[in-house]
Parts: structure tokens; C-alpha cells; sequence
């Protein structure tokens, strides 16, 4: 019944080819190390997909993004303050505190941060796609899946590539540069470098320039000693720099104000920013008081709002260096297959995001991280053949992490429309016109009201966040061969993580002098959600994650399996929270005539903001059963796929509405789905 269903699919598919072509063909087959050994893709019980290096050569893969055309369930979402990769609809959210739920590693080397994912690929042997809870051989955080990158190792022959190209519409230039040659009998070297700048796909019509602009430099020189017949050494030192001007995001909804403000009102955004205009005196605002000046005259090309491959910014940045060294031994030992892997990763980058994503200055956002990483990896394999067979070994892992990002207000367009707010509700915004601001003389202050914006007036927010993190773990994996057509699989990793963390928010001038409490608390508070505060903290955390696979050659040409898995990801803190979790008061403004700490906070212009810090681990239950097959004697295969995840304590970045995003944990969420998959082969070429 299985044999004639699957056939009849792929008869469908290919009815009108002659039978002599597909007798004819033969499927390469596809090698991968999914599960740490060397195996046929049809024989992993594992719903994985794998594209080699010379695929993505020819097809220009350059990095994860442009995966997800040939890998099913894998998308990638790169924002203008954070990147995601998902997996089954399961990922990270926005939040330089996460380490990504799609755990990526490079040649055996944890890349758990988010801007890692944006690197671009170099000189690749494959990438390996394994989708669902990972928390055994990959086991750090790989709650919805991994990515296993490996890149080329010097070989046994010389073998150089040069390959330039261009593509005028964007103004694209790539060159790569490699060659791999032995030295001696036990010494062979490899070097990779790719070179490429593109000017973009999308215009910029506020700067008159194509973006997202890129300037890529990537260089990495490979060794591998063959010490003895049973040992050999790989060492691998790689630098890149990755520098974009400009984001790919383009706004194409803009809502109709609601706003109670005579000029705001039935005006959509990109209106208000194009052309505001109202003197003061005029007599429009409620009672025909005379009221502050308003003058905002933006760039036109903040009227775009369709979805047509032109926005309008001020100009985005993202500068960004990677450091990676990678060290391996492997032994060939009477009792198995040793391997040692040490690895050393650094990485900095430094962003402007014209994060409200308009050619208006209203404000933009400076971030800045810095993040190491050292790790060692001991992992032993059994020899193959034998009643049961085994995975086992230890992994040590130490990471520093520090994110900075700040809040800018350098120009005048938030002051004014605070300004106008203020007056308009008659105060209510905690400035009783009895502070140090009040000056008649001011356009912004006509009347002596509506004076808020001027306390944020050439404002920053500098947040410091700081994250420490110790793991150790230990893990067995044993294949038990019950017959020569079934196998059972049972393994478990055992986690330890400690981690520290803080943050701290304060408000500062535009040269980082840090601002007395005061209406610029208030006001800031009222408008954006933000509070000063510092906060500090330590967890620990003990990790068990199982699995059960079942594996059945049903026939030579079609192979079942069922998996059983339970995977975590570790708790930590919350780097882009406005607020401290407590509902404490805002500083008093002491610029309140008679405000004291007796009066009603109302009054003083005091509000309770809550933030989150400290989140929960990550639980996902998986069960996933599937089939491999070969089918047409050899010319086609079919995959398939069923599974179910539970995710309890799912963690969430949620947009706090205002400037800030708040971590927590949600009750649970659940993905299930089927995948299919599968290749012809049409002829011999």
C-alpha cells in the first residue's frame, strides 16, 4: 500500500518523462553528521535537511537568510533591532538577553547570539538543518532546532577557486579567493577569503541612496596535521567584518490619529511628520487660547507608506567584527573515536537604527554589544557494528556578554508635540508651569503652558546591560541493535548553568552627563514608559533532557522512526526592559508648585511602571514519527514527517507599546504539522 501510494506521487510529478531517462539516473547520495557520525541522510531518524557547499555556491546562498528557499519550516527574520531564526514557527524573540531557541554551531562551536546568524557563509562543505528539540548532541538551548554549518578542511590535494561576480541592478561585486594545498606528508593548509559589497535593492528616498548597502570581508586560514595514522589535529583561525548602511524595512500601514489634538487629529502619521504648522495665538486650541508654537516640516518622503521597495529613513548603520578560533583533535583509539574541540569566539558591533522608521527626526536608537565566548567539548564514539552503540562526553562553556543601547532626541520635532500635548491637558503631564523651564520668551512656551517636551529636549536613555553565564554538562546517547531490522535509541543530557546579570537605565544629555530626578523623569515616564532604575541578579539552574527513538528498516528502500524528546532552555534576564519589575513611583518632580511626598501622586505627575527582569526556563515536549525512502531504483526519494511540540513557560518578548520590549513567560504554545521532502533525479545532469 505505501510502495503504490508514494510511486503513484511521483509518477504524477514525472508522467511525461520517458522511462529509459529515469532508469537511467541515480540520486547522489547525501552524507551528513547529523548525529556526530558519517551517515547516509536516508538513514538518520531525524527530520533534517542538508544543502552542500556547492550548491549554495551555484545557487548564491551567501548566508542563513537565503536558506530558507531550499529548507522547509526554516525562516529568518532580520528587524531593524534584532534577528530571529525560526524552526517549526518556534524561535527567539527580539531581546539581546536571549540566546536563540534554533541553536547554530560551526564545526562543532556553540553560535548561540542573535547577530552571529547575519554573518555570511564562506567556502562551506554543507549546512545541516535538523528540525525539532536538539538538547542531546547539540545541547546548549537548541529547543527548536539546530543548524550545523562545517566548513571546508584542507584536503590531501592542491585545489585553488578564484570566482568574480557581478550583478549591475544592485550593484553587486563578490570575489573569492581559495586555495588548499599539502605542505608536507602531514601538513596541509587552507585558505578562504570572500570580498563582496552590494549598494541594495531598496531606495532610500529621504537619503537618495540604495539600501541595505553591504561591505562584507571575510578571511579564514585552516591547518590540519595528521600527527600520527590514529591522530589528527585541525586548527582554524577566521576574522570577518560585516558592515550594512541602511535596514530593508519600509512602512506599508499607517493608522489615522485618534488624538484629541485639533492639528493630530484625522491626520495620518506620515502627515502630521510632513507638514505641521501652528502658530501661537492663533486661537485654536480649546477656549481660543493662545498656545505653543508648533512647526514641523519633514521630509516629503515620509508620505511613502506602500509596500513598493522604497522607504524613507535618516540613515541606519550597523558596523559588526567576528573572531573565531577553532581547535580539534581526533583519535582513532582501540575503544572508539575520540574528539576534542576548544573554541575561542568574540564579536562586537555598534548600530544606529532610525528606529521610528521614517525620514522624520523624530529619534533614533545607538546599540552596542560586545560578547566572548570560550568553550571545550570532549565527545567519544564506539566503534560501529557492534549490540549497542555509543555517544558520550562532557562540554564546558563560559560566556561574557555586554549590550548597550541608548535612546536619542536630538532634534526638535518630540519636544514640540509634547509641548502641544501639555498644553492642551491643561498640565496633566506633571508640569504646573512652576519650574525652571518656564520662560515666556520661549516659542515653544507662549502663554506660560506647555512646556513637557522641553525636559526631554536633546535627551538619552543609556541602558547598560551585563550577562555572565557558567555551564557544564554532561550527556550519553547508546543505540541498542534489538535486530538487523530494529533499533532503539535512549540518551540524556545533564545540564548545570549559572548566571548573573544587570541592568541599569538612566537619562543623560547628549554628551552622557547624567541628569538630576526631575520633570525629565516625568515626562519621560508619561511618554515613553522608561524609569531610571539598577537591578542585579543570580540564578542557577539543573537540566535533564531525555529522548527515546525507535528505528525500523521496514524494507531496503524505506526506513520508519519514532522520537520521544523532552529539551529546555535556560532562563536569564531581560536586557530591553524600560522599567524595574516592582510598581514603584517615579522620582517627584520637584518643578510641581506644592508637591510634596504627602500629595496625590496625580498631582506630582508621578505613574507606577512595571518592567520585567528575571525569566524562566523553557520546557518542550516533542514527539515526531516519520518515514525515508527510496523509490524508482534509486532515481527518487521521499521524506516525511509528522510531529507535535508542547512549549510550557514559552519565553516571549512582548513590544511594551511605547520604546521597549518586556521578556516573560507565556502558559504554553504548540506547533505540529507534517513535512514532506523529497528529490528526483531527471537525468544524469
Amino acid at each position: 500500500m505505501y510502495q503504490s501510494l508514494t510511486t503513484r506521487l511521483l509518477l504524477l510529478v514525472c508522467g511525461l518523462l520517458p522511462a529509459t531517462v529515469l532508469a537511467q539516473a541515480q540520486l547522489e547520495e547525501v552524507i551528513v553528521t547529523a548525529q556526530m557520525r558519517t551517515q547516509s541522510l536516508q538513514d538518520v531518524p531525524v527530520s533534517v535537511s542538508a544543502v552542500s557547499g556547492d550548491k549554495m555556491l551555484e545557487a548564491g546562498i551567501d548566508k542563513i537568510e537565503d536558506l530558507h528557499a531550499y529548507v522547509p519550516n526554516l525562516t529568518m527574520s532580520e528587524t531593524g533591532i534584532g534577528t530571529s531564526i525560526y524552526i517549526r514557527g518556534i524561535g527567539s524573540g527580539i531581546n539581546q538577553g536571549f540566546e536563540q531557541s534554533v541553536g547554530m554551531y560551526v564545526d562543532g562551536i556553540y553560535y548561540g547570539r542573535a547577530q552571529l546568524s547575519r554573518a555570511p557563509f564562506l567556502d562551506l562543505a554543507r549546512v545541516e538543518v535538523l528540525r525539532g528539540p536538539q538538547n542531546i548532541l547539540y545541547g546548549k538551548n537548541s529547543i527548536a532546532g539546530a543548524l550545523s554549518i562545517v566548513t571546508q578542511r584542507p584536503g590531501e590535494d592542491s585545489e585553488g577557486l578564484v570566482q568574480i561576480a557581478y550583478e549591475p541592478g544592485h550593484g553587486e561585486e563578490v570575489l573569492d579567493l581559495v586555495y588548499g594545498t599539502p605542505i608536507t606528508d602531514d601538513l596541509a593548509i587552507r585558505f578562504a577569503s570572500r570580498i563582496r559589497r552590494m549598494d541594495g535593492y531598496m531606495e532610500n528616498l529621504t537619503m537618495d541612496r540604495d539600501e541595505p548597502g553591504r561591505d562584507e570581508r571575510t578571511f579564514r586560514l585552516s591547518l590540519r596535521w595528521d600527527a600520527r595514522d590514529e591522530l589528527t589535529a585541525n586548527f582554524k583561525i577566521e576574522q570577518g567584518s560585516f558592515d550594512v548602511a541602511g535596514r530593508q524595512v519600509e512602512i506599508i500601514n499607517d493608522q489615522i490619529s485618534t488624538s484629541t489634538l485639533p492639528f493630530f487629529a484625522g491626520r495620518r502619521y506620515s502627515e502630521i511628520l510632513d507638514r505641521t504648522e501652528f502658530p501661537s495665538g492663533s486661537g485654536s486650541y480649546p477656549g481660543n487660547a493662545p498656545g505653543p508654537r508648533i512647526d514641523i516640516d519633514e521630509d516629503a518622503s515620509v508620505l511613502n507608506i506602500k509596500q513598493d521597495f522604497k522607504r524613507s529613513s535618516n540613515g541606519d548603520f550597523s558596523v559588526n567584527d567576528t573572531t573565531n578560533l577553532t581547535m580539534s583533535w581526533d583519535l582513532d583509539a582501540a575503544t572508539g573515536h575520540y574528539t576534542f574541540i576548544t573554541g575561542y569566539l568574540e564579536y562586537e558591533f555598534d548600530e544606529i537604527c532610525d528606529c521610528d522608521f521614517t525620514g522624520g527626526r523624530v529619534f533614533k536608537v545607538g546599540l552596542y554589544e560586545k560578547y566572548k565566548q570560550y568553550s571545550q567539548e570532549l565527545r567519544w564514539l564506539s566503534e560501529e557494528g557492534g549490540a549497542w552503540e555509543w555517544i558520550a562526553g562532557g562540554y564546558l562553556q563560559y560566556n561574557d556578554l555586554l549590550f548597550q543601547d541608548r535612546i536619542i532626541i536630538d532634534s526638535d520635532v518630540v519636544p514640540q508635540l509634547l509641548n502641544a500635548a501639555d498644553f492642551v491637558e491643561g498640565g496633566a503631564r506633571g508640569d504646573r508651569d512652576a519650574g525652571p523651564h518656564d520662560n515666556p520668551a520661549d516659542p515653544f512656551e507662549v502663554g506660560g503652558t506647555g512646556d513637557a517636551g522641553n525636559a526631554v529636549a536633546n535627551l538619552t536613555s543609556p541602558r547598560n546591560f551585563t550577562g555572565v553565564s557558567k555551564l557544564a554538562s554532561v550527556f550519553a546517547q547508546g543505540t541498542w541493535n534489538m535486530t538487523e531490522l530494529l533499533r532503539l535509541t535512549l540518551g540524556a543530557r545533564v545540564t548545570f548553568e549559572s548566571k548573573k546579570g544587570s541592568r541599569s537605565l538612566d537619562y543623560a544629555d547628549l554628551n552622557g552627563v547624567s541628569l538630576p530626578a526631575g520633570e525629565v523623569d516625568t515626562v519621560s515616564a508619561i511618554s515613553f514608559g522608561t524609569e531610571r532604575h539598577s537591578l542585579k541578579g543570580k540564578r542557577t539552574e539543573l537540566q535533564v533532557s531525555p529522548l527515546i527513538n525507535l528505528q525500523w528498516d521496514a524494507t531496503d528502500n524505506l526506513m520508519a522512526y519514532a522520537t520521544l524528546t523532552r529539551g529546555f532552555k535556560s532562563g536569564g534576564y531581560d536586557a530591553r526592559s524600560n522599567a524595574d519589575p516592582s510598581p514603584a513611583l517615579t522620582p517627584l518632580n520637584p518643578n510641581v508648585a506644592g508637591c510634596t511626598d504627602g500629595n496625590d501622586a496625580d498631582n506630582c505627575g508621578q505613574v507606577s511602571l512595571v518592567g520585567t527582569f528575571e525569566y524562566e526556563e523553557e520546557v518542550a515536549t516533542s514527539f515526531e514519527a516519520g518515514f525515508k525512502s527510496s523509490l524508482l531504483d534509486g532515481a527518487a526519494e521521499l521524506n516525511a514527517a509528522l510531529f507535535y511540540t508542547l512549549y510550557e513557560d514559552l519565553q516571549v518578548s512582548i513590544f511594551d507599546g511605547r520604546l521597549g520590549f518586556n521578556v516573560g513567560n507565556a502558559a504554553e504554545a504548540v506547533t505540529t504539522g507534517i513535512e514532506l521532502s523529497g528529490r528526483l533525479a531527471l537525468s544524469e545532469n
